[in-house]
């Protein structure tokens, strides 16, 4: 028992320093991209946002909900690092309700990290209201 207390009492005084070349916590992704969500990564790390977009129309057009979810939250974590690929995605499509999702939800982890996370996310509000009013104008044509 006393070895086991050793053990751990040096793993967490040599920690610190096993730490300090490791990337933050938030840029690790825990879980491996999907078979459709590798491609579109590889083709951003490229600069290329034509298989995101895609892909994100996909699970829209498909109503696939929980992975659109999973792939924005992805592709937004890629933008933050990557700010000019998904500059040139709004450049090119800018009323793209897929990108303006992404947008929104950009801008929603940005203010959550604020401390002035309050008048931040308030702020957000109409991010998100466009990208439900992009997503709604595609899926219904015509109103």
């Amino acid at each position: 028992m006393l070895r086991a207390f050793i053990r751990t009492a040096r793993m967490v005084r040599h920690t610190p320093r096993l730490a300090a070349g490791l990337p933050p916590d938030a840029d690790v992704l825990l879980d491996v991209p999907d078979e459709r969500l590798a491609p579109a990564l590889v083709a951003a790390g490229r600069g290329d946002h034509g298989p995101a977009a895609k892909l994100l129309a996909t699970t829209r057009e498909a109503a696939e909900w929980e992975n659109r979810d999973r792939y924005t939250t992805r592709l937004a974590a890629f933008a933050r690092s990557r700010p000019e690929w998904f500059d040139a995605w709004l450049d090119a499509s800018p009323h793209d309700p897929d990108a303006l999702l992404v947008k929104a939800e950009l801008a929603v982890v940005r203010g959550w990290e604020s401390p002035a996370r309050a008048e931040l996310l308030r702020e957000v509000s109409p991010l998100l209201t466009a990208a439900a009013e992009a997503t709604r104008a595609t899926r219904c044509p015509g109103g």
